[in-house]
């Protein structure tokens, strides 16, 4: 039996409920994480369906994401809207020991112009033949010391990310450890050739 709902002044919530129950409801529900990417710092509780399509502010229409999923879920939204390449940004923290790694990598002779370029092409590589992938998540790197910010297909990131969930991995956490699998194993084979 679904709650009866009441108009509040600012929008349509469960009788009895108010916003702020609403929203800390919904960040229990989601234990105080993104949806997309784990994170727990500038959470905002968002409903799925609009309001202005007659969306409720019930736990069944609400989703948590942080706030640079929120810009990216924006910038996916505007990309669609005008046509432009569907490129959805991500946010992944990392070591400044990967970091460097990454970028004595991309410096070298492997053809990367930029991390994105080289997160798109592992995203593809485990999108196309996630066999190769079985132990992706081994690779781990626990590092917040910098901030990353990439740009990858949304076709093949939504991709990505279902096989990620098979894996019980974040994207975040399979990003990180694409990242580390390429500079551990990946570039040093390559520099061998």
């Amino acid at each position: 039996m679904s709650p009866e709902l009441s108009l509040s002044p600012d929008k349509l919530v469960a009788r009895n409920s108010t916003l702020a129950t609403w929203r800390k409801e919904v960040l229990e529900y989601y234990r105080y994480r993104c949806v997309s990417c784990s994170s727990e710092d500038n959470l905002q509780v968002m409903l799925i369906v609009p309001e202005d399509a007659g969306g409720l502010c019930v736990l069944a229409n609400s989703t948590v994401l942080c706030r640079d999923c929120e810009i990216a879920k924006a910038a996916v939204e505007q990309s669609k809207m005008y046509g432009k390449p569907l490129l959805r940004p991500i946010n992944v923290w990392i070591s400044r020991k990967l970091y460097d790694n990454l970028k004595l990598e991309l410096g070298q002779r492997h053809g990367f112009t930029s991390m994105s370029s080289l997160v798109r092409y592992m995203v593809n590589r485990v999108v196309e033949q996630p066999d190769l992938f079985r132990d992706l998540e081994f690779y781990q790197d626990r590092g917040t010391d910098l901030k990353v910010n990439l740009w990858v297909d949304a076709h093949e990131y939504e991709k990505f990310k279902r096989l990620l969930v098979e894996k019980t991995m974040t994207v975040t956490d399979g990003i990180k450890a694409l990242m580390l699998l390429y500079t551990t194993d990946v570039a040093p084979s390559v520099g061998r050739k």
